[in-house]
Parts: structure tokens; C-alpha cells; sequence
């Protein structure tokens, strides 16, 4: 009998414990949060760039 990688890999995850399936998941969860933290530090310097920008610009214009 021939077994598909994706039945090899449902019989390999079945016979992990609970445990095991937890630790798994959260280093899963904190790949996505990794990125999703990458993210935000982009976002937030560009808010800031722009934030000093119009600083700059409010400033320039009062003078």
C-alpha cells in the first residue's frame, strides 16, 4: 500500500501529543507575529517621517 505525503503527514500528526501540537502552534504564531511586528515598525516610521514633515512645514510656513 501506497501512502500520499499528505496521509504520511496525517498519521505523523496524529501520533503527536498534545503537548508537542501546542509548542508547534505557537512557534507558528510567532513567525506571523515577527512579520506582523515588521510591519508595524515600517508603518509607524513612515507616520513619523510624515508627522516631522509637516512639522517642518508648519514651521516654514509661519515664518
Amino acid at each position: 500500500m501506497v501512502l500520499s505525503n499528505e496521509e504520511k503527514q496525517a498519521i505523523m500528526d496524529s501520533c503527536l501529543d498534545d503537548s508537542t501540537k501546542i509548542i508547534q502552534y505557537l512557534k507558528e504564531q510567532e513567525q506571523k507575529q515577527k512579520l506582523y511586528n515588521l510591519i508595524m515598525l515600517i508603518f509607524t516610521i513612515i507616520s513619523a517621517t510624515g508627522a516631522i514633515i509637516a512639522a517642518v512645514t508648519g514651521i516654514l510656513m509661519y515664518f
